[in-house]
């Protein structure tokens, strides 16, 4: 087996925030205990989505690779990556959910 990937994405993070954007996506938020280590928008307030997750989270137990939540025409999408959380929120179409975990992996890689 040869040690290449089986895919390798080049991708600016503008490149891939612009992909995300026409997603639907509105905001972005990785965190683990202690801070948030990415955030997007930069400015935006994300304390209520941080609430959010973490209630959620705590109500659900979580087990599974990521979780989608949907209300009315907003979704949530929460994930782990390592030992990060990560939320993703905006009115996302559920067809694109694994697109969408995908590449805000990348973001956060």
């Amino acid at each position: 087996m040869s040690s290449k990937p089986v895919l390798e994405v080049f991708a600016e993070e503008e490149d891939v925030l612009k992909s995300l954007k026409s997603l639907g996506v509105s905001r972005i938020v990785a965190f683990n205990s202690d801070k948030i280590l990415y955030q997007y928008p930069p400015k935006v307030e994300v304390s209520d989505l941080l609430a959010y997750v973490r209630s959620t989270l705590t109500v659900l137990g979580y087990s599974d690779p990521w979780l989608a939540l949907k209300q009315g025409s907003k979704s949530v999408l929460i994930f782990k990556r390592g030992d990060l959380l990560v939320a993703v929120e905006g009115v996302i179409n559920p067809a694109d959910f694994d697109v969408i975990v995908m590449l805000v992996s990348l973001l956060i890689s």
